[in-house]
């Protein structure tokens, strides 16, 4: 949207006054200038400081239709950090901008569902949102809105689910599944990244996992892995992490929709979160599936994923030394894989990684030392001592790891 020129040279107090003291038609033109001159971050503060908030609110409850959603576009356009969006949060906004979702045309309902975006950013105004009855109507305008509406509904939703399983549920209740499934299909680019987001949430609860899948969005979001942004591809990628964790039905699902290819490309070619990511997904889409485990092996993943160990944060390492056991499990890949070079940075990780991490190391290598062409390699690449090491010290999943590595 384009910037009022008129607005961007009006100082910000004599708006503020306006917005106090003129009539509604003032009053709208005095939060539509504020929402133009919020577009600049440093204005930002400066508009909340000059005491903008309340009478935006006040406009926000009593205004007809056009003041209440310009109030609305500029109590969101507002919200830059932690502090604005608090001090919006306290003042009240939460109830009127939901009450604008439930009355309001199609342009108020825009604005108040990108405000309600920004302040469910906050913990505390996540619960308030969803507790003032938000969700049912940020659900009904996935359908009903115009692709802007669409958009930032979505990312309501994707913020109020975020870490929290409460809503999660309540919005998988509210009947969000398929209208996101829809989105997928049919929306722009923006719309797409968003719907893989929610659903990425959603997927952590485990009815709404089988309702995700069998809404059939599982095709779409394979499709966005080679189709979509970087952002978009990380965000289907999540969503298809949490769609096979712990489910054999989705695995299969998810490998048949030709999952594996695009996601070992972005082991390869993928920004730091894109490889993290499809590590996750190949973990969970191998995990106790042999058919997968052989694919994910044959599709390239050996290198990329050796990579990955030697280079990548901690909490990657360690979901690549579990995917690393699960590709292991299957006979052969353990030479691959140990050719690949995974001996060294498992062993590595024995070494210097956490609890956890050790454990997974020692995990794997007890899967790959099964061959016997690979024991020699594994020895000859320092295992031995921490493995001996992790049988004295380490917890009992660890030592039986340990125990079956020494073998």
């Amino acid at each position: 949207m384009q910037q009022n020129p008129i607005a961007l040279q009006a100082p910000v107090e004599p708006l503020v006054k306006l917005l106090r003291t003129g009539d509604v038609e003032e009053k709208s033109y005095a939060a539509r200038a504020l929402r133009s001159l919020a577009g600049n971050p440093s204005e930002k503060v400066a508009i909340v400081r000059a005491g903008a908030v309340d009478p935006l609110l006040e406009l926000l409850r009593t205004a007809d239709a056009p003041g209440k959603a310009a109030a609305a576009g500029a109590l969101g356009s507002l919200i830059g950090n932690n502090a604005s969006r608090g001090i919006i949060a306290r003042a009240g906004a939460v109830e009127p901008l939901v009450q604008l979702l439930q009355t309001s045309d199609t342009e108020g309902k825009r604005w108040a569902a990108a405000a309600l975006k920004s302040l469910a950013l906050d913990d505390h105004s996540q619960a308030a949102i969803a507790h003032a009855g938000a969700v049912p109507y940020l659900v009904q305008l996935l359908t009903t809105g115009d692709d802007h509406a669409k958009a930032q509904a979505t990312g309501a939703l994707v913020n109020l689910a975020g870490n929290n399983a409460s809503n999660q549920v309540a919005i998988a209740r509210a009947g969000a599944v398929e209208p996101l499934v829809q989105l997928l299909q049919t929306s722009d680019t923006e719309g797409k990244r968003w719907a893989a987001a929610a659903l990425k949430s959603l997927a952590l609860d485990d009815h709404s996992q089988a309702a995700i899948a069998h809404a059939g969005a599982v095709p779409y979001l394979v499709q966005l892995l080679t189709t979509g942004d970087d952002h978009a591809k990380a965000q289907a990628t999540g969503a298809l992490v949490n769609l096979a964790g712990n489910n054999a039905s989705n695995q299969v699902a998810i490998a048949r929709a030709g999952a594996v290819e695009p996601l070992v490309a972005l082991l390869h070619a993928g920004d730091a979160q894109g490889k993290a990511k499809a590590a996750g997904a190949l973990m969970n889409l191998a995990a106790a599936n042999a058919d997968n485990q052989l694919s994910i092996v044959r599709a390239g993943a050996a290198g990329p994923l050796v990579e990955l160990l030697k280079t990548a944060d901690a909490p990657t390492r360690l979901r690549v030394a579990e995917a690393v056991w699960y590709l292991g499990s299957h006979s052969q890949n353990r030479a691959p894989l140990v050719r690949a070079g995974v001996a060294e940075p498992l062993v590595s990780l024995l070494q210097a990684g956490t609890p956890q991490a050790k454990t997974r190391a020692a995990g794997a290598l007890a899967t790959l030392a099964a061959h016997p062409g690979n024991r020699p390699i594994i020895v000859a690449a320092g295992a031995t001592a921490p493995l001996q090491e992790l049988l004295r010290t380490g917890d009992a999943q660890a030592k039986g790891c340990a125990e079956a590595a020494l073998r």
